[in-house]
């Protein structure tokens, strides 16, 4: 009965792209409420044409900006004991995100989500809006109380209503990020009325907040932290967009972008490399973590790559093929999608698996595939010494992949 309903309930999710004009993705990472648009967008594998399915990731563009709709199932939380759901099962349950991003992103560490029963014991208290409808309905967590009273404490009569307006969004599960807006609907949704209501209702919001981003003050630890970044890019002959904090442009032929990640009372410096051209190889590639819940490969799934000794040996786990290429410590570090074949020629450069289990020693997430390399470094702001080494590690490894390339930084 489970697989005729989870075949109907991916049918009705493949209509709904085909009634949208959506684009497909393979998702090598579970969505994560608390994660940056960023990340959201980094965990896209490749783009999937036939057999669409719930856990592949719906994307488009309306006026130019990009959302996502995604569904995927989550392990049961005390925090939403008192939440029912019609369509979970003994695994967990199932929801469907309507994500709509926030550009430029706020850079405060921003969670804004429904208030739940029992929240505050375990997890403590939270912050103030300053008006006392959202203040009573909804979690807000951020990182610096400053910054967040100047965006979002009332002054208007506009200001009463937007709050009022977010405190009854949060009734809907609404959550608001630095980077995302989006609406968190429990079960498999696939009603493309319904989303596209949900859908406009994330605009509007998206809207509202961009347009108060001007009155957001900036703090003199941010002004010394933009010119370390500046100073940086201009020497390694790249820009920064200091609303954005993100170094960007093209480093010795390869596209590359570097970015203060902030989400959810969090701060991620990420590295993003494009490649020139996509790689010749049907290969993905992310950073075990064994300690998620939310992993795209299962416990029993590793121990059973692990007991085949890596041996170069391909297993089907699921729909997903999943390889080993023989080398203990990438192997124990990272889970690839494609043939061995494919993965083994990808990987065949020492240095290349030495990099890369390198970047994922001191990174909460990696991300490789077809089109490009993207890494997440959990941790303060990073400085000039900590930025040199990105770019020199990015470098390095994109002329590995592409040796026609330049050379790499120095």
């Amino acid at each position: 009965m489970t697989t005729n309903r989870n075949k109907q309930r991916s049918a009705e999710w493949a209509q709904l792209g085909s009634t949208l004009g959506l684009q497909a993705y393979r998702a090598l990472e579970t969505f994560n409420e608390r994660a940056s648009f960023r990340r959201s967008e980094a965990r896209l594998g490749a783009q999937v044409h036939s057999n669409i399915k719930s856990a592949h990731v719906l994307r488009g563009t309306r006026n130019g900006r990009t959302f996502a709709l995604t569904q995927f199932l989550t392990m049961a939380n005390l925090a939403h004991i008192f939440e029912g759901d019609s369509d979970g099962d003994e695994s967990g349950s199932w929801w469907t995100a309507v994500v709509v991003p926030l550009d430029p992103p706020l850079n405060l560490g921003l969670h804004i989500s429904k208030s739940r029963p029992l929240q505050s014991v375990f997890q403590g208290e939270d912050q103030r809006l300053g008006h006392e409808v959202a203040d009573k309905a909804l979690r807000v967590e951020s990182l610096d109380a400053g910054k967040l009273r100047s965006l979002f404490a009332p002054r208007t009569a506009e200001d009463e209503l937007f709050l009022t307006a977010l405190a009854k969004g949060g009734a809907d599960n609404l959550v608001v990020t630095d980077s995302k807006v989006h609406f968190k609907l429990p079960g498999r949704v696939s009603h493309a009325g319904r989303l596209l209501r949900f859908l406009e209702a994330a605009f509007w919001f998206r809207d509202q907040i961009e347009a108060r981003f001007p009155r957001m003050i900036v703090q003199p630890h941010e002004r010394a932290n933009q010119q370390v970044w500046h100073q940086v890019a201009a020497s390694a002959g790249l820009d920064f967009d200091p609303a954005r904090m993100k170094i960007h442009g093209v480093l010795q032929g390869i596209p590359l972008e570097i970015v203060g990640d902030y989400s959810a009372a969090t701060v991620h410096t990420a590295i993003s490399l494009r490649w020139p051209r996509p790689l010749n190889y049907e290969v993905e590639l992310t950073k075990f973590a064994s300690d998620r819940t939310d992993l795209p490969l299962g416990s029993t799934a590793r121990t059973l790559t692990r007991a085949l000794d890596h041996l170069g040996t391909t297993v089907m786990v699921g729909q997903q093929q999943v390889a080993t290429i023989g080398d203990r410590m990438f192997d124990d570090t990272f889970v690839i999608r494609g043939t061995c074949e494919a993965a083994q020629a990808l990987f065949n450069p020492p240095q290349l698996r030495q990099n890369l289990v390198a970047i994922a020693a001191s990174s909460e997430a990696v991300f490789l595939t077809q089109h490009g390399l993207s890494w997440f470094v959990k941790a303060p702001i990073a400085g000039a010494n900590q930025l040199n080494s990105h770019l020199q590690m990015a470098g390095q490894t994109a002329q590995i992949l592409f040796p026609e390339a330049k050379a790499g930084y120095r």
